[in-house]
């Protein structure tokens, strides 16, 4: 396929994807964009395949530089020294759908009162570089378990969707096209972000084109091609290192006591950071202590709270029969 049917397929799906309403739907792109409905939905389809494909290549974990720049980062924002150890920020999205489900509404109903997808993703504070996502979970879902249950996620199957899903959800493949198509455009939004240099889109590029092909993109975007060779081996075992050290971290561990290890560690670094604050602004912790804190209440409220618990399990204890 020469490089001008590429250009004209990716300019064709890129449009339709980055709009929405009225202009969103797959009549209004190939008016716009002057060819039938049906290469609309193939060129989409061709370009979201090609994007995952992408998925390795472009969505890598940061390089120790990196990792680096985000925790002096991390440091100089906040002021404490010692929170430079977090240089990694999760957050959850949610995408809206244009259309109610017609496979599990209710599921896809979010706590903000429309349907969506729930979308979390790991980013460099300081360069909102995303290196980690997870994508396919209804709206209804937490982000903590969105991400607790990444690994049963379309086996990982991320520009944001800022204006919602366009297509419709009546079968369980229309499911796995949505999360493939908002994958396909967060990888699409991190190569624009991290592939703003020559060298590295002369070296993406080198492998499927020739070099008059790649000096022409290049030239086209007034960059000059030089070698990335040494940049790319090292992104991939920086991405090989972390796989494995994941891996082995997680090994023979069972979903619920996976989710038991993540939460219980959060929580212990959570009241570290937070008596570092506390040195580090020479101020008292007030109406609360560690084990109120890791419920996220006060010191009345988690007492009253035990309280409550504990007289549960006195009634149930003596409304239960003996068993002999």
């Amino acid at each position: 396929m020469s490089l001008n049917r590429v250009q004209e397929i990716l300019s064709v799906a890129l449009y339709r994807l980055g709009h929405s309403g009225n202009g969103g739907g797959e009549c209004d792109a190939a008016l716009q964009c002057g060819c039938s409905v049906g290469s609309i939905v193939a060129y989409t389809n061709h370009t979201v395949t090609g994007l995952l494909e992408l998925n390795n290549e472009v969505m890598q974990f940061a390089l120790e530089e990196e990792r680096k720049h985000a925790a002096v980062w991390v440091c100089n924002t906040t002021g404490v020294e010692e929170w430079g150890k977090g240089w990694l920020v999760v957050d959850g999205t949610h995408v809206p759908l244009a259309w109610k489900p017609g496979v599990c509404s209710r599921e896809h109903f979010c706590y903000k009162g429309f349907h969506s997808m729930n979308v979390v993703l790991v980013i460099l504070p300081h360069s909102l570089q995303i290196v980690k996502l997870v994508v396919g979970q209804p709206g209804s879902i937490q982000d903590s378990k969105v991400w607790a249950s990444a690994s049963n996620i379309l086996k990982k199957p991320c520009l944001y969707l800022d204006k919602g899903y366009c297509g419709n959800i009546y079968h369980v493949e229309d499911c796995i096209t949505t999360a493939q198509t908002i994958h396909a455009c967060i990888v699409a939004h991190t190569f624009a972000s991290r592939y703003d240099h020559p060298a590295n889109i002369a070296d993406l590029l080198l492998p499927s084109f020739s070099e008059d092909e790649v000096h022409e993109v290049v030239q086209g975007l007034q960059l000059d091609v030089t070698d990335a060779q040494d940049l790319r081996r090292t992104r991939h075992s920086n991405q090989q290192e972390y796989e494995l050290d994941l891996a082995t971290a997680t090994q023979g561990m069972l979903q619920y006591a996976l989710s038991r290890h993540r939460s219980s560690a959060a929580h212990d670094l959570q009241e570290e950071m937070l008596q570092v604050l506390f040195r580090s602004t020479g101020r008292n912790e007030e109406d609360t202590t560690a084990l109120s804190r890791c419920h996220e209440k006060t010191t009345v409220d988690y007492n009253a709270m035990t309280q409550s618990a504990s007289a549960q399990r006195q009634v149930r204890a003596l409304t239960q029969p003996f068993l002999i």
